[in-house]
């Protein structure tokens, strides 16, 4: 496959792995062939389990061994590791090659790699490659201070030296004013788009937040508690932030037409206060909570068994890093927000009931490890509006499942199962 460096990052790299439907049933019979023995005996004759399978499965942008793996599980009841599986056994034919190209059309490098092939996209110098902004189309603008220019499509083909590239439109905060910028994916445009939307919202209601910034005056303990993630003077911003994208965007997509955006500020001006005060005692709350989690974890990293616990370790810090970071608070809603003393306790019985369920704990880390593996393909690819609302609900539905997992009597904000993951994740997926 020939492609220009620049274009590189949107491709479908997992979905490149099906290549063509002639090929499939070879790739899959030879992936399957190089299996460990004690795993590839359970799937004799080969041909035929491949058979069987292939009928239920279709390209999606997912790694292949992935779905191949589910579907004989499903069949078989037998689990193969993604280390199990010899993918650079396999012959050449079946992988597909990419010739990459500069603006010049001068071919760059080339390789069956395509994770190695981002690396080396990444060192090409700027003449060569865009930076993840693309600036040369009629639809940029700088200095907005309104929304005047009506509609803002989604998705543009822009037109590069060496052919056409799609790229995607989005507001982007500029302190003061807001620019229209392009970005070579999806899911960079937008989070941009979200952030551009916040700052249009402050220049359009000059008054509220006015009287927002007097309203909202964090306590002396409140900033020490978060004295790790930000500064007094951002924790207030943050604050702000929050409170407009809690009135503003949550649940609703993100507006993309003039009439949209005029929408939502009318909808939501009565909101701001109530709002404001909600979230500044949720977060006065909250602080407590982790404190006391952080210091259990600490302890629990010394005990002497933390060696053969760090599998463990490593899926509880992953779940505290996806709740606490330096921008959670203007992006997690303020109803989840409202769920995070239960998840600090229910992390909390984790740790305290470490020692008499390891194998337990650790099949459900690996269990969560491949939801936020699905998660995050969903999250790189075009979906719609409404499935992106979808997937970020699903990331809150593992974050009750771990309640249910570790802390049932703490009670779960609704009924959550490893069943209806799969059904919600499912119906992403199909929509897609």
């Amino acid at each position: 496959m020939q492609v220009p460096v620049a274009a590189l990052r949107q491709l479908p790299e997992y979905q490149l792995q099906w290549l063509v439907p002639g090929i499939l049933r070879e790739k899959c019979i030879a992936l399957v062939k190089n299996l460990p023995k004690p795993i590839r005996k359970h799937f004799v004759p080969v041909p035929d389990y491949i058979d069987s399978v292939l009928q239920t499965m279709w390209p999606v942008n997912e790694p292949l061994t992935r779905v191949l793996g589910d579907k004989l599980k499903r069949k078989t009841g037998i689990f193969i590791d993604k280390s199990d599986w010899k993918t650079d056994a396999l012959d050449k034919h079946l992988t597909m090659n990419f010739e990459v190209y500069g603006s010049d059309e001068k071919l760059l490098f080339e390789g069956r790699d395509f994770a190695e092939l981002l690396l080396k996209a990444t060192d090409q110098p700027a003449t060569t490659q865009s930076s993840g902004v693309v600036s040369s189309h009629a639809i940029a603008q700088s200095g907005l201070k309104k929304w005047q220019f009506g509609q803002l499509p989604q998705q543009v083909e822009n037109e590069q030296e060496f052919g056409k590239v799609r790229a995607y439109p989005a507001l982007v905060d500029q302190g003061e004013t807001v620019d229209i910028q392009l970005f070579e994916t999806l899911a960079e445009a937008q989070e941009k788009q979200r952030l551009g939307v916040i700052r249009m919202i402050y220049l359009a209601i000059p008054q509220q937040i006015k009287y927002l910034k007097k309203l909202i005056k964090p306590d002396s303990s409140t900033v020490l508690h978060y004295a790790a993630f930000t500064n007094q003077g951002q924790l207030k911003k943050q604050i702000i932030d929050a409170v407009l994208q809690e009135t503003f965007l949550d649940d609703n997509p993100l507006p993309y037409e003039q009439v949209e955006f005029e929408v939502l500020i009318e909808q939501g001006r009565s909101e701001l206060v109530p709002n404001a005060e909600k979230l500044m005692k949720l977060i006065a709350g909250i602080a407590p909570h982790y404190q006391q989690t952080m210091a259990l974890f600490a302890a629990k990293r010394k005990a002497p068994q933390a060696k053969s616990w760090q599998a463990n370790f490593d899926d509880v810090q992953h779940q505290l890093d996806a709740l606490m970071y330096d921008e959670f608070l203007t992006e997690t809603p303020l109803r989840w927000l409202a769920r995070y003393p239960i998840y600090f306790k229910a992390l909390q019985q984790r740790l305290d009931k470490l020692p008499a369920q390891v194998a337990k704990d650790q099949q459900i880390s690996r269990l969560m490890a491949d939801y936020h593996k699905k998660c995050a393909v969903l999250k790189d690819g075009f979906i719609s509006a409404d499935d992106r609302l979808a997937l970020n609900h699903f990331r809150w539905m593992l974050e009750e499942f771990r309640v249910s997992q570790f802390a049932q009597t703490l009670g779960t904000a609704f009924p959550v199962s490893e069943k209806r993951l799969d059904k919600q994740l499912k119906k992403i997926e199909a929509s897609g």
